[in-house]
């Protein structure tokens, strides 16, 4: 009777092993998604990030030099 309990137990703790050991993968395959979708995201354009035009700074208060 020991020996199953002994048994029964080991099983319980490699189970449990298991178990963190699928929740750690999941969350690692996780990362890997997110990481691929960020290198598969298309840039915005470069124009947007270009200063506004002479006209379009004088209204908005800025000096173009």
């Amino acid at each position: 009777m020991e020996r199953m309990k002994q048994s029964l137990d080991g099983i319980a703790r490699d189970r449990a092993r298991f178990g963190s050991w699928l929740t750690t993968m999941h969350e690692e395959a996780q990362s890997i998604t997110e990481a691929a979708e960020l290198c598969t995201k298309v840039a915005p354009p470069a124009a947007a990030s270009v200063a506004p035009a002479p006209a379009e700074a004088k209204d908005a208060g800025i000096k173009v030099v």
